[in-house]
This record gives structure tokens, sequence and C-alpha cells, in this order.
């Protein structure tokens, strides 16, 4: 059976780091290879812009979270523009990665 391809959004990934919810368990299945995650250089930006501004963390515990969620995480550079969202159109770049690595499902 092959396994789904996933793309988890900030929201997913962040909560997975402070809280020990359903987010924190849908990580753990990319840890344990149990799904295949995606995410891209703009995800990646944003990753390290929310934990900087809302969380106030230093360079190198920002550094170290992002090496660690690249350990189990594919990155796919998207060249297709999608512009779904108009509400909010970091949301685009989300579905951007998921057209650019045929994902099965978005987790948001």
């Amino acid at each position: 059976m092959d396994k789904p391809v996933v793309v988890v959004d900030t929201n997913i990934v962040v909560s997975s780091i402070f809280w020990e919810g359903n987010p924190y368990k849908i990580i753990q299945a990319g840890i344990n290879q149990e799904i295949i995650m995606f995410t891209s250089p703009k995800m990646i930006e944003e990753l390290k812009t929310v934990l900087k501004r809302d969380f106030h963390l230093e360079e190198q515990e920002i550094t170290d979270i992002v090496d660690a969620f690249l350990l189990f995480s594919h990155i796919t550079q998207p060249f297709e523009k999608v512009n779904a969202v108009k509400e909010d159109e970091k949301d685009n770049m989300v579905l951007e990665c998921a057209v650019s690595c045929n994902a099965n499902y978005i987790i948001s």
C-alpha cells in the first residue's frame, strides 16, 4: 500500500512543537514514515518567521527546529502559481506545494 503524500501548514508544525494534540500525532506519523510529508522553501521561511515573531525563539533554536523538521520532510520547489485563496494569500503557498508534490492531503 502506498503511503499518503501530505502537506501540513505552518500551524500544524508549530502546534506539534509546543503541544501534544492531533498536530503532534500528525508530525509523529511523518517522523515514523507512515506518511510522506512535503514542504516548500516558502513554507520553511514562514515557519521561521512565526517561530521568531510569535514565540520569540533564538535563531539557533529556530535552526534546530527547522533542521529536525527537514529530517523527515521532503522539499519541493513549486513552479505553478496558485491564486485560489483571496482572503489569505499565504494559504496559496500551501496549495502550490500540494500541487507540486501531487499531495493526497493538505492538513491545516
